[in-house]
């Protein structure tokens, strides 16, 4: 279990396809096919968040954090 934004590490199956469901009070908040090894944007109660997954040595760490806020032409 994750907290946002929170920072993860386990130990995964070397070989096999693997999926990666958020869920935020019991609800798939999103789903992806397979872990996203480039950040992936998604909103979760109004606030953006980006996650992604790095891969070394049959373990995997999934990083989610908010993405700085960008400030627009005034």
């Amino acid at each position: 279990m994750l907290t946002l934004p929170g920072t993860n590490t386990m130990e995964l199956p070397i070989g096999n396809k693997h999926e990666l469901e958020i869920k935020y009070q019991n609800l798939t908040a999103v789903r992806f096919d397979e872990l996203p090894f480039k950040a992936s944007q998604f909103t979760v109660e109004g606030r953006m968040f980006e996650v992604t997954a790095t891969k070394a040595s049959g373990r995997v760490t999934i990083t989610m954090r908010e993405p700085p806020r960008q400030l627009g032409n005034q």
